[in-house]
This record gives C-alpha cells, sequence and structure tokens, in this order.
C-alpha cells in the first residue's frame, strides 16, 4: 500500500472539509463516536441534530461496506456536544490511509478531544460469543501499515504519538461502570488489528 502523499494537499482536503461542515453547524464536540457495523442507528439519538451524508463533504470518503450508513451527525447528547460519523471507510477496501483517517482527523479539526471509536470484530478468547462486548485497553497492530507512515504532518501531531495512554482509562472506566449498571456483561482485551476482511475465529 503506497505510504506516498503531499502533507500540504491532505491539510488543504481537512481544512475544506471543516470550512464545509462548519458552514452548516456552528457546534463543536467535546467528543466524537465513530459508530461501526450494527451501530448506525446511534446518530438518531442525538438531539438537534444537523445531519450530513459523507458525499456532500468535500473529500470525505465514503463507505461502501453493509451497516455503514455514511453521515456526519452533529448534536448533543444527554447535554453533551457530539459528533457521530455514522460509518467508515476501510483499508481493506482498497482506500488510501490517509482516506482511512479523514473523518477521525475532521472530528479534530472539528474540536472533538475525545473519541469513542467502536467496530465489529471477530475475539478469539474462549470466553468470548456473537455479540460479546469488550473494552479495548490496548492494541498490536498486525496490519503492517500505520497511517503515519511517510511525511510527518506536523500540524495533526507529532512524528512518534505516545500510546502509554492511548486508550483513555477514564472513558473506559466510565463505559464499564455504565454496562455494569445496565446489567451489561462487558469484557476488557488487547485488539489485535489485522487487515481482514475477516472476522477471526478461535
Amino acid at each position: 500500500m503506497s505510504t506516498s502523499f503531499d502533507p500540504n494537499d491532505v491539510l488543504a482536503r481537512l481544512s475544506e472539509a471543516t470550512d464545509f461542515v462548519r458552514g452548516r453547524s456552528s457546534l463543536a464536540p467535546r467528543l466524537a463516536v465513530v459508530a461501526g457495523s450494527g451501530l448506525g442507528a446511534l446518530g438518531d439519538l442525538v438531539e438537534d441534530s444537523v445531519r450530513i451524508p459523507y458525499a456532500e463533504i468535500p473529500h470525505m470518503p465514503a463507505p461502501k461496506v453493509e451497516g455503514h450508513s455514511g453521515e456526519l451527525v452533529l448534536g448533543y447528547l444527554e447535554g453533551l456536544p457530539i459528533a457521530v460519523l455514522s460509518g467508515r471507510v476501510h483499508a481493506y477496501e482498497g482506500h488510501p490511509l490517509q482516506d482511512v483517517v479523514f473523518g477521525v482527523r475532521l472530528a479534530a479539526r472539528l474540536g472533538a478531544k475525545r473519541f469513542l471509536l467502536t467496530n465489529a470484530a471477530g475475539g478469539i478468547h474462549r470466553w468470548l460469543e456473537p455479540g460479546s462486548l469488550c473494552r479495548i485497553v490496548d492494541h498490536i497492530n498486525l496490519t503492517g501499515v500505520n497511517a503515519l507512515v511517510g511525511p510527518n504532518i506536523d500540524a495533526l501531531g507529532p512524528r512518534f504519538p505516545d500510546m502509554t495512554f492511548g486508550y483513555g482509562a477514564e472513558l473506559g472506566e466510565l463505559v464499564q461502570s455504565a454496562a455494569a449498571e445496565a446489567g451489561v456483561s462487558m469484557f476488557c482485551g488487547v485488539y489485535a488489528g489485522v487487515s481482514g476482511p475477516s472476522y477471526e475465529t478461535p
């Protein structure tokens, strides 16, 4: 997979997309949620929402995978300013990595400082069954690719980001305690990222 790209072009595309979205909504989200497979309805819970199809946002790649609707929802959830990325593109579809991370970078440019990432994945632990919830506490990248390979874009972050606290314990513990209060079992685990497309089996 090519890692050749022009940092100035990446920033220009992000700026154009950011300006477009800000022209539709002045909301600065404090939290961004990437709603993975089967969670697109999360956007329906957002109040006072502005919904923008990805196809309307300049340079925003549109998902083709079933269960990914492809829209940005801005509004409030329980009073919290939020951005919901309903659907995303995947490297296994053939998208360049700069496109794969475009939505997350856009949400950050709009103001999001915290992210709640969700996805559907196969589990290899014998306790996990289809439908199990798992809080990711760390990850191992086995894909062989990384969106940070290539020229560093200083405006988007450091060359070597510190991953010591890549998965914020505070937000993770809040999610886990909310699940416990609702009587929902939630496991903790380390996510092994593989290129796919596949659901892993034990």
